[in-house]
Formats: structure tokens, C-alpha cells, sequence
């Protein structure tokens, strides 16, 4: 009777560890069923927004006249800077203003500095640069958001009168520009993760030559006093038209095409 219970027993083992073991791999796989519903389910609602924001950016990215306005937002923030780099890359004052003033005195410190007024300087003319390519807009604009931060935080915890306006101004038009060419940045940003980038073509050449010539022009007009006067005044009238001029030829050229192109479609 003993022997018979004790192999009654263990024939009972081997089928309640089957019963046990099956439950288990069951109990497993429903689980990872709901959690996978359950992730797919969070998931919808971001997929879907992110093909809208993807589809909505793609839009203004691929319009003419959003592409116009960014090719000559980056011009007019180069503009902007060339002067006051050239002056600081040179060693000049920036200002004439009396040291009894708090904006004074900061900048009368700011250029016993010395080299680190120097470096300033060619910080902003080689962000300028940058811009003007068009090519290489990414890393221009970069450096202007870091120029540009301290600058605009300056003039407004001094108080300039107005300036900060300006400034102000010029810190939204830097972001529209980093906006503009955020999906270059993504790789770096998701780092260690599998992405597809989106490629949008960069300005044509004849943006670059321009950005070119508005270049060499900006840099000579900063630079006043290498030449007699009566020359120099001929020569900075002759680059003064020569933006002028390579501002309406690039934008008829480019006008043409257009037409061209909308006519061809019809």
C-alpha cells in the first residue's frame, strides 16, 4: 500500500510541474500581448502628431518665399555684425562713451582686455561669414546664438536705451534661422538612436556668389582710413553699388526662374 501511494505520487509530480511550467509560458505570453497593445496604444497619438509637425514643416520648408526670406534673413544678421567685429578685431574702442556710465565703463573694461576683445571680434566676423555662404549657415548660426545671447543679456541688464529692442529682434531672427535647420542638428541630438533625416537642397549658387560679394564689399567698408580719402570715397561708392546691384541681379535672375518654371507647369 505504502509502495503503491508513494509511485501514485510521483507519477503526480512530473504532470503538476507541466501544469505549472505551461501556465507560466501562457501567463507570459498574455502579458507581453498587452503590453505591446498597450505601448502601440501611447504610441498612435505621438506618430501621428509627429507626421503632422513632419508634413507641416516640410511645407514651409519647400516654399519659395519662406526660402527667400531665410537666405536674406541671413544676410541682413551678417550685415548686422560685420562692423562692430571689424572694429573689435582691430582693437578700437566701440564706443565713445564716458566711464561715469555703467555701459561706459563696461566697455572701456571690455576692450583693456585686450586679446579676449580681439577674439571677440573675430568670433562675429567669421560667424558672419559663415551665414553668408549659406553653405555652412548651420554652424554660423550656431555661434551667433552664443554671440549674440550674451550680448542681448548685456543690453538689458544695463538698460541700453533701445538697444535691447534691437537685440531683441535679432535673438528671434537667429532662432527662426536654428529653427529653419534643426533636422541637421537631429543626429547629433539623438545620439545612439536610428533616425531618417529629411534632405532639403541648399541655396543655389548664385546665393553663394552673392554672399560672396556682399562679403569682400562689407569687409573693405569696415576697414576706413587704409586709402586717401578722395580714393576711398570712390571706392566705397563703387561697393555700395555693388551690393545694390548684385542684390536686384540675383533676385531677377531668380525671378526669371521662377516664372519660368510656374509657366512650364501650366
Amino acid at each position: 500500500m505504502i509502495g503503491k501511494s508513494e509511485s501514485g505520487a510521483k507519477n503526480q509530480e512530473p504532470n503538476a510541474e507541466f501544469q505549472t511550467s505551461d501556465f507560466a509560458v501562457f501567463n507570459s505570453v498574455v502579458t507581453n500581448y498587452f503590453q505591446k497593445y498597450k505601448h502601440a496604444q501611447n504610441l498612435q497619438p505621438f506618430t501621428h502628431s509627429q507626421n503632422l509637425y513632419a508634413m507641416t514643416f516640410e511645407k514651409l520648408r519647400t516654399n519659395g518665399l519662406n526660402q527667400w526670406i531665410i537666405i536674406h534673413l541671413r544676410y541682413l544678421v551678417a550685415f548686422a555684425f560685420f562692423p562692430s567685429g571689424i572694429t573689435k578685431l582691430l582693437g578700437n574702442r566701440f564706443t565713445m562713451l564716458s566711464t561715469d556710465t555703467p555701459i561706459g565703463y563696461f566697455f572701456e573694461a571690455m576692450y583693456r582686455t585686450g586679446f579676449y576683445w580681439n577674439f571677440l571680434g573675430l568670433c562675429q566676423v567669421v560667424a558672419g561669414i559663415l551665414l553668408m555662404t549659406q553653405r555652412y549657415a548651420v554652424l554660423g548660426t550656431l555661434m551667433f546664438l552664443a554671440i549674440l545671447s550674451n550680448i542681448w543679456i548685456i543690453t538689458i541688464s544695463l538698460s541700453f536705451t533701445g538697444t535691447w529692442v534691437i537685440t531683441s529682434l535679432m535673438m528671434v531672427a537667429v532662432i527662426i534661422l536654428l529653427i529653419w535647420d534643426h533636422h541637421k542638428l537631429l543626429p547629433v541630438l539623438g545620439y545612439n538612436r536610428s533616425m531618417t533625416v529629411k534632405f532639403y537642397p541648399d541655396p543655389g549658387r548664385i546665393w553663394i556668389n552673392a554672399g560672396i560679394i556682399y562679403t569682400v564689399c562689407l569687409l573693405y567698408l569696415s576697414f576706413s582710413g587704409t586709402v586717401p580719402r578722395d580714393l576711398e570715397l570712390w571706392i566705397s561708392r563703387s561697393l555700395v553699388l555693388t551690393v545694390g546691384f548684385t542684390f536686384l541681379f540675383t533676385n531677377y535672375k531668380m525671378y526669371r526662374k521662377r516664372s519660368l518654371l510656374l509657366k512650364n507647369q501650366e
